[in-house]
């Protein structure tokens, strides 16, 4: 019997970036993410977690009270080696 032997960076990775106001990709993760959680370090804007299984337009909202929310431009895909961002990230 073969033994597979997992890393914790086949299945988590942190990227940081500045965000422009522009469309710009996220690569180097390592694989197709199927979440993401974004949160701004400068900011007090929300933080927000996307996932496959909802679709890249829907969005968790942890620290408030809205809950779900919609967003077409800042996740706007999820690449084989990271993702993509609209305007809003």
């Amino acid at each position: 019997m073969a033994f597979i032997s997992f890393q914790p960076t086949d299945f988590f990775n942190i990227k940081t970036w500045t965000g422009t106001g522009a469309t710009h990709g996220i690569t180097g993760v390592g694989f197709q993410p199927a979440l993401t959680w974004i949160k701004s370090t400068d900011y007090t804007f929300d933080h927000t977690l996307t996932d496959a299984a909802r679709g890249v337009d829907s969005q968790l909202n942890t620290n408030n009270s809205n809950g779900e929310s919609t967003n077409t431009d800042q996740l706007t895909a999820f690449d084989s080696d990271g993702f993509t961002l609209g305007v809003d990230s």
